[in-house]
């Protein structure tokens, strides 16, 4: 008998991963931290171009953490537009 897993396959997670990675390196570009940017940028399309596992989906979560965390670090008391704070939401606790 198999275990019941609450998860959804990482195969399902990585592309949503990989767009709030994408969307939190274009906020990085318009505070003007293109460096990081870039930085961030590049370590996610490697993690998102090899396999597809837990470990890619951890790597691509940490990289959109610390993108967020250094806008937030540069954007201190800035309002979050409605639709802005949409898209922020993590894609594993969105409904399918």
């Amino acid at each position: 008998m198999l275990p019941i897993v609450d998860e959804s396959p990482v195969a399902e997670l990585l592309p949503g991963l990989y767009r709030e990675v994408l969307d939190a390196v274009a906020a990085l570009e318009h505070s003007g931290h293109r460096r990081e940017a870039a930085r961030v940028r590049s370590e996610a399309t490697g993690a998102y171009s090899k396999a597809w596992n837990q470990v890619a989906a951890h790597r691509l979560r940490r990289l959109r953490d610390d993108a967020r965390r250094i806008a937030a670090a540069h954007g201190r008391g800035r309002p979050v537009p409605p639709w802005e704070a949409a898209r922020r939401r993590p894609i594993e606790g969105r409904p399918v």
